[in-house]
């Protein structure tokens, strides 16, 4: 079977009221970094193919160079009950989830046991965490006086004003304050 025909078929398989990103059509149908093809499949979709049902990444109807067919879209998925804000699809509300009927594994870790990249993950959250936890408090534990900064632009106060404007992070003004 033709990528394209694979494509017509997922997309076949949204039922009205939701959506799915060119991106998850590129994953069902097998070709996880395929969404660009998905969209050049999706250009010539033939007649009982709801193309309307599927949206960018970001919920968007992606752009085309007939204006009409972005309006016509979106009327089609305003009429199966998708509400569109500001030109985009809620996914969190309307993208569909499809169930996986394929073979499932009857093996699995010990209830302790990690995968690697979960064990990975794991260890870089918690390390974040850990990076979090040590620095320093804003209010210093009693007795304790603080650290003063020996920088010339530091007036002594370090709250900044509710007006004034967030200091700038670029690198080359970020210097003096390392």
């Amino acid at each position: 079977m033709s990528f394209e025909v694979e494509v017509y078929a997922v997309v076949r398989r949204i039922p009205p009221g939701q959506v799915v990103t060119y991106g998850q059509v590129a994953v069902l149908v097998g070709r996880e970094r395929a969404a660009r093809a998905v969209g050049g499949a999706m250009r010539h979709c033939p007649d009982g193919v709801p193309w309307h049902r599927v949206v960018n990444a970001q919920g968007g109807i992606s752009r085309r160079r007939q204006g009409s067919g972005m309006l016509t879209q979106r009327i089609r998925l305003e009429q199966e009950g998708v509400r569109l804000r500001r030109g985009r699809v809620w996914l969190a509300r309307y993208q569909w989830e499809p169930t996986m009927a394929g073979p499932r594994r009857t093996s699995r870790p010990a209830s302790g046991a990690r995968s690697r990249p979960a064990a990975r993950i794991a260890a870089i959250v918690g390390g974040s965490k850990r990076l979090a936890d040590s620095k320093r408090s804003p209010h210093p534990a009693p007795g304790v006086t603080p650290k003063r900064s020996s920088h010339p632009a530091s007036s002594g106060s370090s709250k900044r004003s509710v007006g004034s404007p967030k200091p700038s992070l670029h690198p080359a003004r970020m210097r003096g304050r390392l």
